[in-house]
């Protein structure tokens, strides 16, 4: 379902992006009025809107409290059957077959579930043992992650 969504999201961002310009094109070029390059404005500035606006909720759900399960103390588990999560909130198993990808920045890991879902595993917040030795288990276990 995320996928179908982000998709469905992602083509209406290029559909307002492509119209948006039409719209802006015709008013300007054909004359046809301020109303056009206004509606062809506001469809350009949709995709943006749209990301200001998740962003903001965020931070909002964020400031809120301890958004316990979202934001917080979590721990991870290295398992036979996957990655096991646990918070204040419950815990969750992520099978190894379900990681869709596994990238890495200087500071950080990325353990992608889907294209827009990730576990963001900071590398100062390994308790025991070295980073590259976690993050080697991981990508050994779930080797379609690197296709």
């Amino acid at each position: 379902m995320v996928i179908v969504r982000s998709i469905l999201l992602f083509l209406l961002a290029a559909f307002a992006e492509i119209g948006g310009a039409w719209l802006i094109w015709q008013g300007v070029r054909e004359n046809r009025g301020l109303v056009w390059i206004g509606a062809g404005v506001i469809a350009l500035l949709f995709p943006w809107l749209y990301l200001r606006g998740a962003e903001r909720q965020t931070i909002r759900l964020y400031l809120e409290g301890p958004a316990t399960g979202i934001f917080g103390d979590f721990s991870l588990a290295l398992e036979q059957q996957g990655l096991r999560g646990s918070s204040e909130a419950g815990e969750q198993l992520v099978y190894w077959r379900a990681i869709y990808r596994i990238s890495q920045t200087p500071d950080h890991a990325f353990i992608y579930l889907n294209p827009a879902v990730a576990i963001i595993i900071p590398r100062a917040k390994i308790l025991s043992g070295p980073f590259e030795q976690f993050m080697h288990e991981i990508q050994s276990r779930a080797p379609q992650s690197n296709a």
